[in-house]
Order: C-alpha cells, then structure tokens, then sequence
C-alpha cells in the first residue's frame, strides 16, 4: 500500500532533519550563553577577587544579567520543549485548534506552539 503525502506533508517530512539541526544549534547556543553567565558571576563572587571597583561595576550589571539568564532559560526550556515534540511528532501543531502551524512563523519562531490566528 502506497502512502499519498501532501505538499505540507511532504515538506514538513523533507525539513525535519533541518528543524532538528536548527534547534540543536539554538540548544548549544542557549546552553554556551548560560554557561558565559554562570562563570561571570563565579569570577565576580570568588574571594580572591580584591578588586573593589571592579566588582562594584560587575555587581551594577547583576539586574541585566539576571533578566539575560532568565530570557535564555525560558528560551532553553522552550527549545527542548520543541525537539520533544519533534521527536513524539507533534511538532509543528498548534495547541490550540490542532491545525499546522505556519512554515513562515516555525523559520522565525522554531519552537512556536501556536499558529498565527492563536498566538498571543
């Protein structure tokens, strides 16, 4: 028995390999941004830093800092979040009315979960 795909169909199937790598890459991104973060703020905090007026600098950047981590986290979660979907193949539906969510957003958005008409 031969399975008849559609268009969508057809192209969803040919790109998931180039989804896959895409968020793969976003992952190692976020991962290497939070990483950057975390020994910044070891550095900044180590007892043998004496550097008075340097702390005071980087302690002043803690805010921003804090909202980068968060935004990269939140990120994070939402990439793995997608390559779990890919991987139940649920990737690339809307949560909302089940129906496909558009090539268009998924290339800017990799890890959209609702088609344009439900997003927020």
């Amino acid at each position: 028995m031969t399975t008849v795909r559609t268009k969508s169909e057809q192209g969803m199937m040919m790109s998931t390999t180039t989804i896959r790598a895409h968020l793969v890459e976003l992952k190692k991104e976020l991962e290497g941004r939070l990483a950057r973060i975390a020994a910044e703020r070891e550095e900044r905090n180590a007892p043998d830093n004496d550097q008075w007026s340097d702390q005071a600098s980087l302690h002043g950047r803690d805010d921003e800092q804090f909202a980068v981590q968060l935004a990269a986290s939140n990120e994070l979660i939402q990439v793995n979040d997608a390559l779990s979907r890919l991987d139940t193949g649920h990737y690339g539906f809307c949560t909302v009315c089940g129906e496909p969510i558009e090539a268009e957003r998924l290339e800017v958005l990799p890890y959209a979960v609702r088609c344009k008409v439900h997003a927020v």
